[in-house]
């Protein structure tokens, strides 16, 4: 559905976010269908995944707005998202979130160690503006 209404006739996406949503998706699925064939199951197909897992790995690569939103869904959104149970992506969202936790006290640490060294930088600097001041006045 998805390549149909986001893509030209000459199979060009109408978008940047649509084509990655898109490669995003069928990364997804093929992740999913290279777990099936791990598990054992031989000429494993998108056939063998069931609507709901489709659903689930589509919502997980187009991802949601604030409100709720899926993008690309449109007035599909209410008769699919329901669909699947949203508590089963929550420990997902929880990783997520530390992950950005941690990475943003990292920036936050950089940044004020950069800080810090701009501040011994400029002082180094006014002190040699007051040395070359100094030897500027000795020469007059």
């Amino acid at each position: 559905m998805m390549k149909k209404t986001h893509q030209r006739p000459d199979g060009t996406y109408v978008d940047e976010r649509a084509r990655l949503v898109a490669e995003t998706y069928e990364k997804h699925v093929e992740e999913r269908l290279g777990q099936l064939e791990s598990s054992g199951i031989e000429n494993v197909t998108l056939e063998n995944l069931d609507q709901c897992e489709k659903n689930e790995i589509y919502v997980k690569a187009a991802g949601m707005s604030k409100q709720g939103r899926v993008f690309g869904l449109g007035a599909l959104h209410s008769k699919l998202v329901p669909s699947f149970d949203a508590s089963s992506n929550a420990p997902e969202a929880s990783e997520e979130v530390e992950v950005i936790t941690q990475r943003l006290q990292e920036v936050e640490a950089e940044l004020k160690q950069s800080r810090e060294e701009n501040l011994q930088f400029q002082k180094r600097l006014e002190n040699m503006e007051k040395l070359v001041q100094s030897i500027t006045n000795l020469n007059v």
